[in-house]
């Protein structure tokens, strides 16, 4: 049911844009949401953390892997670098997206 939300997002877009399909930031977008669509499980399941801050630790580093999957060989190709600072980025930005997200909640 994902894998089918996922590609009719990006056939609406791309039947309002068609040129969509050749900017980095659609290419990265759907790329990383469909590594993490295929790829989180399995890796997440490679280990069985024993206590509940490793195993949310664990999942935000098998989220970022996850998402690196099918990003890096693009990153790679359009700009030569292969991005190898990912784990830690994840391990910073999601919960700051988190607390931002509830923050902004508690606003409104």
């Amino acid at each position: 049911n994902s894998l089918n939300t996922l590609s009719f997002s990006a056939f609406i877009l791309l039947f309002i844009n068609p040129l969509m399909l050749f900017q980095l930031s659609f290419i990265f977008t759907y790329l990383a949401l469909l590594s993490i669509l295929c790829y989180y499980k399995p890796i997440y399941n490679l280990w069985t953390p024993g206590n509940k801050v490793l195993k949310y630790f664990w999942q935000l580093t098998s989220m970022s892997i996850a998402a690196q999957v099918l990003m890096m060989p693009i990153s790679v190709y359009f700009f030569h670098i292969a991005p190898i600072y990912f784990i830690v980025s994840g391990l910073l930005a999601t919960p700051a997206a988190l607390a931002i997200f509830i923050l902004t909640l508690l606003f409104f």
